[in-house]
């Protein structure tokens, strides 16, 4: 199923693999949360492509912008725990998943924070190490 459907996806009109990062872009459709592709055109040529919709081809905005949501997202798993605790958990249990949750949020708060300031390159630099280093842990 997923070969079929990644073959479908490189028989696409534009496709390429990944975006040529030396040239601006401008996005025109696509959601990090949402399909397989995205698609941008190059402001030089006016070219459209259609990618792959994987980190290294989503803008710096998109992957802020998702950051920002899951950290929100973390905070409320956090406060729903913190309100309605567990029953089959203990006390301590509960107290730990909060501390989880509230840690990965400041934690993503704190990585979209840095992909702000780096500006798009570095940014791009520091996914790509941090991609790397999961591969090694895994």
């Amino acid at each position: 199923m997923k070969t079929a459907i990644a073959e479908t996806i490189r028989q696409m009109p534009g496709y390429q693999p990944a975006l040529d990062r030396n040239r601006a872009v401008t996005p025109l459709r696509g959601s990090p949360r949402s399909g397989a592709t995205l698609t941008y055109r190059y402001d030089d040529s006016g070219e459209t492509v259609t990618v792959p919709n994987l980190w290294r081809n989503q803008s710096i905005a998109m992957q802020v912008s998702e950051l920002r949501r899951l950290s929100i997202h973390l905070d409320s798993q956090a406060r729903s725990v913190l309100n309605c605790p567990m029953a089959s958990r203990s006390a301590e249990q509960n107290a730990t998943c909060v501390q989880a949750y509230q840690r990965r949020a400041h934690v993503y708060r704190l990585l979209a924070a840095r992909l702000v300031l780096l500006g798009e390159k570095a940014a791009l630099d520091t996914l790509a190490q941090m991609e790397q280093l999961l591969v090694k842990v895994a």
